[in-house]
């Protein structure tokens, strides 16, 4: 090898890595910016006290987007999977055992579990339903149902969200048990499954029970396949920077079980959600066609979607469509459709 050729490689390495200003020669260079963008929003999270922190509403509504649009069950549960010390609503709700489930339906109560789980009642059934069912919200809030945003901590229930400013351990302990302040803001949250065949959407004399389609099955029709449309919405409680995070719609395939008098989720050994919605924004008709294709062993697949403003643009028509393999080995499905 000649003499000069080692220094001509050094200038040509030199020169390539000087046209990237402030970038380094390694891998990163190559990265694409919606990429590098991606893990730099995720690597600002912090978990405090098994809690999600983000950095501010900004940092909130950038990652809430990108979860929005990968709402694959295996791609959450590997986001949520990220996060040492932390244990989600939805992954507190999976984890419920035998035990748990005896507990909750012998005694009608969901004390111990309200942090993730709500009961509810109508007529002679009960279902043990998570206090959200959105996709993204299930993995943001833990099983207390808190996530911290700046300064501020927020509590979700099944029917409102807390909000609580200049956040502290005793403050929120305090909230915890049900002791709220004059400072605490409340917002009262409001969901609703579509009645079928309703043209307004809304008949207060039909039950939600009776607004999804319920395929049962098994020894006693203890399991079943169902499968319907939520619709939520709230004031906005976070701040014009992520204002539409909290309403829009939920299509839901779910597999159930019927423990002590209770419907409980239940895994299954396929699951799919396909849906369809027609509905108009004001300009004009859009059509959302769902298809969650098949989650192996899972009790839940949903999709959200969000719309409009409160109130202002619901879903004109559309069905939803519960399908798979049940634990009779047997295929079952169940349509909901208005």
């Amino acid at each position: 090898m000649k003499k000069h050729s080692l220094p001509k490689v050094l200038v040509l390495i030199l020169t390539s890595c000087l046209t990237y200003v402030f970038i380094s020669c390694k891998e990163e260079v190559t990265t694409p910016p919606k990429v590098q963008e991606k893990v730099q929003q995720t690597n600002k999270i912090t978990v405090e006290n098994g809690r999600l922190k983000f950095v501010d509403e900004k940092h909130f509504r950038k990652v809430f987007d990108e979860l929005m649009k990968n709402q694959n069950h295996e791609y959450l549960k590997n986001w949520e999977s990220q996060f040492q010390n932390y244990t989600s609503m939805k992954r507190a709700y999976e984890k419920l055992t035998e035990s748990d489930k005896v507990k909750i339906g012998e005694t009608k109560s969901n004390k111990g579990y309200e942090g993730f789980l709500t009961l509810i009642k109508e007529g002679n059934e009960i279902e043990a339903i998570r206090n959200t069912e959105q996709p993204i919200h299930s993995i943001l809030f833990n099983h207390e149902g808190v996530i911290l945003v700046g300064n501020s901590a927020y509590k979700l229930e099944y029917d409102r969200i807390l909000k609580i400013n200049n956040f502290s351990e005793n403050k929120l302990k305090d909230v915890l048990k049900g002791n709220l302040s004059q400072e605490i803001k409340i917002s009262p949250l409001k969901k609703e499954r579509i009645a079928i065949l309703d043209k307004n959407l809304r008949i207060k004399d039909v039950t939600n029970l009776d607004r999804e389609c319920h395929n049962l099955y098994g020894s006693g029709d203890n399991r079943a396949f169902a499968g319907y449309f939520t619709l939520y919405g709230t004031p906005d409680v976070f701040g014009i920077d992520i204002d539409g995070a909290f309403y829009g719609y939920d299509a839901i395939a779910k597999h159930r079980k019927r423990t002590v008098g209770i419907w409980f989720n239940n895994n299954t050994s396929q699951l799919r959600l396909q849906a369809q919605f027609l509905y108009f924004n004001g300009v004009s008709n859009q059509l959302i066609t769902i298809d969650s294709g098949i989650c192996y062993e899972c009790s839940e697949s949903s999709v959200a979607q969000p719309f409009g403003a409160p109130g202002s643009t619901y879903p004109a028509t559309g069905w939803v469509k519960s399908s798979g393999i049940g634990h009779d080995t047997f295929y079952h499905e169940c349509t909901a459709s208005k």
